[in-house]
């Protein structure tokens, strides 16, 4: 009952689009998200993509507890260092 209250829809998104969200939100941001963090924000990315925005929407990001490393390699590729 709680989410058919305030919940309109579900999305669905793949890790490429998760990923695509981590590249967003570092390079506007500088904020390291883990990936389940930056699912909302793919999620919202791909439901503006086919609908117009016609009220404010929320997303929530969680989850920076992600070594920098790790966070480089997932977001931009195996081979991606901070000497680049």
């Amino acid at each position: 009952p709680l989410l058919s209250r305030y919940v309109d829809e579900a999305i669905l998104v793949d890790d490429s689009k998760i990923k695509e969200a981590m590249r967003l939100i570092y390079e506007e941001h500088q904020i390291m998200l883990e990936p389940s963090g930056a699912a909302s924000i793919a999620g919202w990315l791909a439901y503006v993509q086919k609908n117009p925005l016609e009220e404010d929407s929320v997303c929530i990001a969680t989850g920076g507890n992600i070594d920098s490393s790790d966070f480089l390699k997932m977001a931009f590729g195996e081979n991606y260092s901070f000497a680049k």
